[in-house]
C-alpha cells in the first residue's frame, strides 16, 4: 500500500507541475497581451501625430501577432500535455489499484489455502491417532484370539483324551 501511495503521490506531483507550467504560460500570455494593448495604444497615439511611423507600427503589430500566435501554440501544447498527463495518471492509478486488488486477492487465497492445510493436518493427526488406537486394539484382539486358540486347543486335547478314555 505504501508503494501505491508513493506512485499516487508522484503522479499528483507531475500533475501539479504541469498545471504550474500552464499557469506560468497563462500569466506570461496575459502580460504579453497587456503589453500589446499598451503598445497598441501608444502607437495609435503616435500614428495620429505622425504617419511616417506607419511601417514600424505594422512591423510591431506583426511581431505582436506572431508572438501572440506562438504563445497560443505554447498554451495549446501545454494544455494537450496536461490532458495527456491526466489520462496517463488515471491509467497508472487504475493499474496500481488493479495490482493492489490482485495482491489482496492472492493474500486472501493464500490464507484460505493455509487454513485448509491446517485443517487437513489436524484431520491427519486425528486419523493417525485413531489408527494407532485401532492397531493397539487389533493387537489386543490378536492376543486374545491366540489365547482363545490355545484354550480351545487345550480343551480339544482334553476332549480327545476324555473321549479316548471314555471309549476304552
Amino acid at each position: 500500500e505504501s508503494d501505491f501511495e508513493l506512485i499516487k503521490s508522484n503522479l499528483l506531483e507531475r500533475l501539479q507541475s504541469s498545471g504550474s507550467e500552464l499557469g506560468n504560460v497563462m500569466v506570461e500570455l496575459e502580460k504579453s497581451l497587456t503589453e500589446a494593448s499598451e503598445l497598441t495604444k501608444k502607437l495609435l497615439d503616435e500614428q495620429a501625430l505622425n504617419r511616417k511611423n506607419e511601417s514600424d507600427w505594422k512591423r510591431i503589430q506583426n511581431d505582436l501577432r506572431f508572438e501572440l500566435s506562438n504563445k497560443e501554440a505554447q498554451l495549446t501544447e501545454i494544455s494537450d500535455t496536461l490532458n495527456s498527463n491526466e489520462r496517463e495518471i488515471a491509467s497508472l492509478i487504475y493499474n496500481v489499484e488493479s495490482i493492489e486488488n490482485k495482491r489482496k486477492t492472492a493474500i486472501n487465497q493464500f490464507e484460505v489455502e493455509k487454513s485448509e492445510r491446517l485443517k487437513l493436518l489436524e484431520t491427519l493427526k486425528k486419523v493417525s491417532s485413531e489408527r494407532s488406537e485401532l492397531i493397539g486394539k487389533i493387537q489386543v484382539l490378536e492376543l486374545e484370539l491366540a489365547e482363545a486358540k490355545q484354550s480351545l486347543n487345550a480343551k480339544e486335547s482334553q476332549f480327545q483324551l476324555l473321549t479316548a478314555i471314555n471309549d476304552e
